[in-house]
Formats: structure tokens, C-alpha cells, sequence
């Protein structure tokens, strides 16, 4: 959806507009919240499941002139919720007394929603798009961790997890409308 409104925004700018002001949010910042239940086999074995909850919005501005009497706008907003449900391998590596790398591995369930919207406002014309999508997606999500213990139940600890998944094949909507000619 981003490129969608670098698209527009790159076409307006080809014209040879003045450029009044551009500002972009990327979809680098979300809230991502997760979490697993493990249930350990032996010492070092164990398996899982987990859920995980990404939440990210990002909103553009691209304001342009034509004709220096008046000012035009494009504006859009892209809202993604990512929720993934994975089973999970953990393996438990102690290095000495203090220190335990946790590896973790297995498949996931990707459901991503999309909405995104951009409005386009002028001297004589509005033209407003928008869409809406759903797809469910298979990946593959990992990770480990560091622990540093301090004493038998406290510890603290760096954790690096990665997710593999194409999100493609998106089921939906969108709807296009463009008024023209607003001064007659």
C-alpha cells in the first residue's frame, strides 16, 4: 500500500509541480506484542505454542502546487494488524552457570488485515480510494535468547526472533471516486 501512494506521489511530482511539503510515516514502528506456553520434555527439550500481535499505521502528506494561487494535497493512511499463531521447538544450551541460550523454531499462521486510504483534493477536483484486505499466510518464525542469571529466579536477558512469510493473495474490497470540475 506504501507504494501506492509513492506511486501517485512520483506521477504528481513528474508533472514538474512545485513541491509545498512532503512528510512520510514508514511502516517501521508497530506494537508487537507475543508470547509462548512451553512445555519442557526433559532439561533441554521442549515444545510450544504462541501467539504474536503486530500493529503498525502509517500516514503520508504530500502537499504541491501547480499554479501558485492554489494548493493541492495527497494524503494517505496504511493500517496493518498482523496476528500469528506458531508452534514452536525449544532447545536449551546452558554456557556455564550464569548464561542459557534458548533456540527456538517451527511453522506459523500469518493473518494480516490492510486498510488503506488516499485522498487526492485540488482547485476544481476530490478523488478518494481506499481498500480493504484479509489474507492468511503460512511461514516460519525463530529465534533465541541470552539469559543472564543473577540468582535461581531472576534473570535478565537480549532476545533476537525472525519471521518468514510471503503475505500475498489478499481478499477484499476498494472503492475509487473522482469529482472533477467543482468551480462550475
Amino acid at each position: 500500500a506504501k507504494g501506492l501512494y509513492n506511486i501517485g506521489a512520483e506521477a504528481v511530482a513528474a508533472r514538474g509541480v512545485e513541491s509545498i511539503e512532503r512528510k512520510t510515516k514508514p511502516l517501521r514502528s508497530a506494537l508487537n506484542l507475543s508470547g509462548d506456553i512451553i512445555y519442557d520434555l526433559g532439561p533441554k527439550i521442549g515444545i510450544g505454542i504462541g501467539f504474536g500481535y503486530i500493529h503498525t499505521l502509517g500516514v503520508d502528506t504530500f502537499r504541491y502546487s501547480e499554479r501558485k494561487v492554489y494548493e493541492n494535497s495527497l494524503n494517505s493512511a496504511t493500517d496493518l494488524t498482523v496476528v500469528t499463531f506458531r508452534l514452536g521447538a525449544f532447545y536449551a544450551l546452558p554456557i556455564g552457570r550464569r548464561f542459557l541460550l534458548r533456540l527456538n523454531a517451527g511453522p506459523a499462521v500469518f493473518i494480516t488485515n490492510l486498510t488503506y486510504n488516499r485522498n487526492a483534493s485540488g482547485l476544481d477536483f476530490e478523488e478518494s480510494f481506499s481498500l480493504k484486505g484479509k489474507t492468511t499466510n503460512l511461514g516460519f518464525q525463530g529465534g533465541a535468547r541470552l539469559e543472564i542469571r543473577f540468582v535461581e529466579r531472576a534473570s535478565f536477558f537480549f532476545e533476537v526472533q525472525g519471521r518468514s512469510a510471503k503475505i500475498s493473495d489478499f481478499q477484499g474490497s476498494e472503492h475509487w471516486v473522482r469529482r472533477e470540475n467543482l468551480l462550475t
